[in-house]
């Protein structure tokens, strides 16, 4: 559907999308909250969503509060990595990857939630030997100024482990949606080159086979999501090797 105009409490941020309203009916409170926002909701326990099918809705893999709602996440992408290679979800098949949308000029939330990430992946990676277990991987949602190499320095930042993500505003509208990614540029910075965008921040954990495994919004505790993780790994390891056995 196409985007409505809404007012929601998030953090004292006003965010108005028809995906936030979704979400927001999906998500426990405090789940979803804007880039301009600072304020932290309540910590909850991220890790509550059990590996499904793809195209599984949301609500069907519990730990939500509206089961009658049906929102899928994740699915197929054509965008471009930092040297301006094709990138699609076939790229990230046999991996781990911890997926975030968010844009380089972000002045706050980007980089608190970036740097993030980098703890969670070198967490995880540590806990299994120091290999490369989990991949991060950072999309960009402002193809009008993120190009290749703005993206390529950006990520740079903060781990060499990071794959960036652009395209054109077509391909990041199709990515974004596909995740239910809030993105806007608020009317105040309208017809301005310098502006912010509001967007919900969350990480979303995908597994191997390409399955959305469990989102991770940044309230959530940064321990409950390092050990949600593992645990996630642990669970799709051994259950593939249970199913590797039978065969």
């Amino acid at each position: 559907g196409g985007a409505v105009a809404a007012v929601m409490a998030l953090g004292g941020a006003l965010v108005g999308c028809l995906a936030v309203l979704q979400l927001r009916k999906e998500i426990p409170a405090g789940a979803l909250s804007s880039s301009q926002s600072s304020s932290k909701a309540p910590t909850s326990k991220p890790d509550t969503m059990p590996s499904a099918a793809p195209g599984t809705p949301v609500a069907a893999r519990g730990g939500l509060s509206s089961p009658a709602d049906s929102l899928t996440l994740g699915g197929t992408f054509a965008l471009v990595d930092c040297e301006g290679q094709p990138v699609t979800q076939a790229t990230f098949r046999g991996r781990w990857t911890l997926m975030y949308f968010g844009f380089t000029n972000c002045p706050e939330m980007c980089p608190a939630e970036m740097s993030r990430m980098t703890e969670v992946v070198s967490r995880v990676d540590n806990h299994y030997g120091g290999t490369d277990t989990l991949l991060p991987v950072f999309i960009s949602i402002d193809p009008a100024r993120d190009s290749c190499a703005k993206v390529k320095d950006f990520v740079a930042d903060y781990s060499p482990k990071f794959v960036g993500l652009t395209g054109t505003p077509e391909q990041i509208r199709k990515a974004a949606k596909k995740w239910r990614v809030y993105y806007s540029v608020p009317d105040i910075y309208c017809g301005k080159e310098d502006y912010l965008l509001d967007h919900s921040i969350i990480s979303y954990l995908m597994a191997p086979d390409g399955r959305f495994v469990a989102l991770y919004p940044h309230e959530f505790d940064l321990d409950d999501e390092v050990s949600g993780i593992i645990r996630r790994i642990d669970h799709w390891s051994e259950a593939m090797g249970k199913s590797t056995a039978a065969k």
